[in-house]
């Protein structure tokens, strides 16, 4: 038979083990809600950003002419801000015409990337790129298609 002080004893040894597994408990708690908060003010910092980025984009966007020009040695390449067709990509998204004399004209799709105007001719398999300050904004008549 056990005696009251070999009970008490016993109830000790187990509420220091307990004590011991609830501390390791409440340790790997903390570790894991700090690691939440450093991810959550990190998403929240992030769309932040994201948020200010767009914001500034728009505000800083010109407003494109509504045809833009530059000559070539056989006619002129004009810039649209017409859309482009969904087949070319995202990334395309004005239309553009070339033209030439006694041809039919090149028909295209183009964006501007820094200094650079990038044209996906239908025609062709690659990208064009043509220096952005080339083109200048176009008082004639808009180019037919």
């Amino acid at each position: 038979m056990t005696t009251p002080k070999e009970v008490e004893q016993e109830l000790r040894s187990h509420e220091e083990l307990c004590a011991e597994r609830y501390a390791t408990i409440h340790h790997r708690l903390d570790r894991i809600e700090g690691m939440l908060n450093k991810l959550i003010w990190g998403l929240v910092a992030g769309f932040i950003g994201l948020l200010v980025s767009v914001m500034t984009s728009k505000l800083g966007a010109e407003e494109l002419p509504q045809v833009m020009a530059t000559p070539t040695d056989v006619g002129f390449i004009y810039l649209t801000v017409d859309p482009c067709p969904k087949q070319m990509g995202s990334f395309y998204q004005y239309l553009t015409v070339a033209t030439e004399e006694n041809h039919q004209p090149h028909i295209g799709c183009w964006n501007v990337n820094g200094p650079l105007v990038i044209v996906r001719w239908f025609e062709l398999d690659e990208p064009v790129s043509y220096d952005k300050e080339e083109f200048k904004p176009w008082q004639g008549p808009k180019p037919e298609l």
